[in-house]
């Protein structure tokens, strides 16, 4: 709707224009006569706000890509973009998350699967299995407490794609004894890797279990895990540990992020007709610190559409008002001609009309023509999570209508509302007609 909306506006405005040249051709010039009396104070304005409509368009790429980075990013946190929980458990304390397990996930799985709407939405699905407990450094006698993911090692490397790994390997598909730990929690024990430990465990039963592994890998953890840190270990192998064939939680991976709320939706209308006790989160509400980032660039870029508008108004209302104070002299001659104040009005707006339409060209070129230069090698943005090692930023749009918002309805909006007051001065001049 909006994008059709923005099409009707900008073909009223070609139409005008056309209109004016082709039959009012003798208006047309004598406004580029007009302009050109005050050719370098008209530029040197029109460069100003075509900067600014610039550094817009570049500034929403950009943030654009990194929302785009930072909800990647987060699903392949071990979060994914969509995790289906037993009711009750996100409320429940660390210590009682045992006791609001999904019961039967594989059952779960299988009506995703079957469902024809999701197979074209759903990339993968893994069942996990988040528990906590103390881990004990045989060598040195030293212990801490962790929070755990059991996972599937072959879902592993997708769900924690951005977990680096620092030393040694990611879970074993053979070996499913062997676990892999965060930095921190490594650090914190003095583990490395080959490093045999000791994992103490509060069972489904509420019974204490020792069980004695080996690290696998350490990895440098893509977010924050916990206060302690995070161990990762074979879902079969936590299962026989815990005594349990439960999950925590059914995570889904989708194959394009823009379409979470329409997968969620689908899932829970599945979850309402077979009257299941389970609810599905997206990523975002599971993630606070994505979320608020999120909110936090959301105001960046509003705020500098504001100043934007603001500034395009302010300066292309400046222009029109310098116009005007060079046509005072000539309005009698234009009376004498048979102009009328609906005359002089009308060629305020033509002005206006074909100020916001060089503004939107201009603006649409010299950003385009600078985000293809940028796109070539990207921006190099240093991370302090990958050891200093930068990854690169692109200018991006996902949706062609905020695209036309900034370089096509915004200097149409601004001109239309700088037109106001000119108009209406041009429609209060006295016109002597001797």
């Amino acid at each position: 709707m909006a994008t059709l909306l923005d099409v009707i506006i900008f073909s009223l405005v070609i139409i005008v224009v056309l209109y004016t040249f082709l039959v009012k051709s003798t208006d047309a010039k004598y406004l580029f006569l007009i302009f050109k009396n005050n050719f370098r104070v008209n530029i040197f304005l029109l460069m100003i706000i075509i900067f600014f409509y610039v550094v817009s368009f570049l500034c929403g790429g950009f943030l654009n890509h990194l929302i785009v980075q930072l909800e990647e990013h987060t699903a392949r946190t071990n979060i994914g973009h969509i995790q289906i929980y037993q009711k009750g458990y996100l409320d429940s304390s660390r210590n009682e998350n045992m006791k609001y397990l999904i019961e039967k996930p594989s059952e779960i799985i299988t009506l995703l699967n079957e469902n024809d709407d999701l197979n074209s939405l759903i990339s993968n699905i893994a069942e996990q299995l988040v528990f906590s407990g103390s881990i004990h450094n045989e060598e040195i006698n030293t212990s801490t407490y962790f929070r755990a993911i059991a996972i599937e090692p072959f879902e592993s490397i997708k769900f924690g794609a951005y977990d680096l790994t620092i030393s040694g390997s990611d879970l074993s598909k053979v070996n499913h004894q062997e676990i892999t730990l965060d930095s921190k929690l490594a650090g914190s024990v003095g583990l490395s890797y080959g490093s045999k430990v000791e994992l103490r465990i509060i069972d489904s039963l509420g019974r204490e279990t020792k069980t004695n592994t080996r690290v696998r890998g350490v990895f440098q953890a893509g977010v924050k895990s916990s206060d302690y840190g995070m161990l990762k270990i074979p879902i079969e192998t936590a299962r026989k540990i815990l005594k349990t064939s439960s999950a925590s939680t059914v995570s889904l991976f989708l194959n394009d992020v823009t379409k979470t709320e329409q997968t969620l939706a689908i899932i829970n209308n599945i979850i309402e007709q077979h009257q299941l006790e389970l609810e599905a989160l997206p990523w975002n509400k599971l993630s606070d610190h994505a979320s608020v980032t999120i909110k936090f660039f959301s105001v960046i870029f509003l705020f500098i559409k504001l100043l934007t508008l603001i500034i395009s108004f302010s300066l292309v209302g400046l222009i029109l008002m310098i116009s005007i104070g060079s046509r005072y002299d000539d309005i009698n001659v234009l009376a004498s001609i048979g102009a009328n104040q609906f005359y002089l009005a009308r060629m305020v707006i033509f002005e206006g009309v074909c100020l916001a339409l060089i503004i939107s060209f201009l603006s649409f070129i010299i950003s385009i023509s600078i985000s293809y230069l940028i796109n070539i090698n990207g921006i190099n943005i240093t991370s302090e999570k990958t050891a200093g090692d930068s990854y690169q930023a692109y200018i991006v749009w996902g949706k062609w209508s905020d695209f036309i918002l900034i370089l096509v309805i915004f200097p149409i909006i601004s001109t239309i509302t700088a037109l106001i007051y000119p108009v209406y001065k041009m429609l209060c001049v006295r016109v002597n007609f001797r």
